[in-house]
């Protein structure tokens, strides 16, 4: 799968990005607070990431996000089916050095068409309560609040709230 916009690409990752995930995004603890994962702190430690990432897009609707003006990773994203014609996406995460530009609309309008043209009815997008940016971004897609629920994040242990969101996307 291949899903561009006008500015990004989303597709699988191969090896040779490791250098530019870890410095766009892996490395970074601004990126990282949000997410599930902790920062990587070096090169041979986002080697090892990279293969890891590498073999878990074999078996998950797991992608980089490329800036398509130079080809460099600059984020990533996924989804999830949750049960059939229900599509969640799995994070989206763009470097601290990308972010307001609107890089993050572009990806989740790209998942959102992807997911309706393989038959998504709905699509449900996460996000912690603290995260405001992410909120903004879903909010201006027009999706619904349907709850909250709290996770302890296996990184630091700390239990969070996250918000949960609904939208229908297809009849």
């Amino acid at each position: 799968m291949e899903l561009k916009s006008k500015d990004l690409t989303i597709k699988k990752a191969v090896f040779s990005d490791w250098k530019s995930i870890y410095e766009n995004v892996w490395s970074s603890e601004k990126t990282a607070k949000y997410m599930m994962w902790s920062p990587t702190n070096n090169e041979a430690d986002a080697k090892s990431r990279m293969e890891r990432t590498l073999e878990f897009q074999k078996s998950h609707d797991a992608f980089f996000v490329y800036l398509n003006s130079t080809g460099e990773a600059i984020g990533f994203t996924g989804y999830d089916e949750m049960e059939e014609g229900v599509y969640c996406e799995c994070g989206i995460a763009i470097g601290e050095k990308f972010a307001g530009k609107g890089y993050g609309k572009q990806v989740l309008n790209m998942l959102i068409e992807h997911c309706l043209k393989i038959g998504g009815k709905k699509f449900i997008y996460r996000t912690d309560e603290e995260n405001i940016p992410s909120k903004r971004l879903v909010q201006s897609f027009g999706f619904d609040f349907v709850g909250v629920e709290e996770k302890i994040y296996e990184k630091d242990g700390i239990k969070r709230r996250i918000e949960i969101y609904s939208k229908k996307i297809g009849g």
